[in-house]
């Protein structure tokens, strides 16, 4: 049971970012990289957004993070974000054609 609380205390502590990866058209854009990089410890990571455009980075320990999106064909889209304790950001990304 003590365990079970550890975990879900640590759990409680990590926020997340999401957001939808767009073009300037509107149309979202699937298997663009996101990638979340720590200020504070240059800690990343990386997934691919879905098939809607949409994508989720969870158990980030709370910090202000570099946002990276990028695609083929498209300019590299860089903003930050702030992750709160059990926080959720949301960081859309509007990429512009190359």
């Amino acid at each position: 049971m003590l365990l079970t609380a550890a975990q879900l205390f640590g759990q409680l502590e990590a926020g997340k970012i999401s957001g939808t990866v767009r073009d300037t058209s509107g149309a979202v854009i699937p298997g663009a990289t996101v990638t979340v990089k720590s200020v504070a410890t240059e800690a990343e990571r990386s997934v691919q957004s879905g098939s809607i455009g949409q994508y989720l980075i969870p158990a980030l320990p709370p910090g202000i993070y570099e946002v990276t999106v990028t695609n083929k064909g498209f300019k590299t889209f860089r903003t930050r974000a702030e992750v709160t304790v059990g926080g959720s950001a949301t960081q859309d990304a509007l990429l512009q054609h190359v």
